[in-house]
């Protein structure tokens, strides 16, 4: 477990605080400590859904650009003063090669979020193979 943590870096976000945006470039995925975020979707029509899901301490997200090599689908935004973990890119495959469990792990929950991206998950989930 040691292995793991030390791959992380610690950062903070203040309150309003955009930590990404839909549609940026993956390059990290996020665990919180503390605090609170909201998940923005803007859908296929341009509409801007706002808080569709609360995620809280003990949450993670981020995770679906890193594992199908993706623009972000959500936007997150920082609800209060965050404290949380992020681990990037490379030292995510590194991550997935030690521990190939965790990849399985990943994708098995990414097809419990309830939105429109899960048809897209399905769909590309079929087609590719990125990590």
């Amino acid at each position: 477990m040691a292995s793991v943590v030390e791959r992380l870096s610690t950062c903070f976000a203040t309150p309003e605080e955009l930590i990404f945006k839909q549609d940026d470039k993956a390059d990290e995925l996020y665990f919180i400590s503390r605090g609170d975020c909201a998940v923005n979707i803007r859908d296929e029509k341009r509409v801007e859904h706002i808080a569709v899901k609360l995620l809280v301490e003990g949450d993670h997200f981020g995770e679906i650009g890193l594992v199908y090599g993706v623009r972000r689908t959500a936007s997150i935004v920082s609800r209060n003063y965050n404290t949380m973990a992020s681990l990037n890119a490379d030292r995510f495959r590194d991550l997935l090669y030690e521990f190939p469990i965790y990849r399985k792990y990943l994708k098995k929950h990414l097809f419990t979020y309830k939105y429109t991206y899960k048809t897209f998950l399905r769909n590309i989930a079929n087609r590719i193979e990125y990590l």
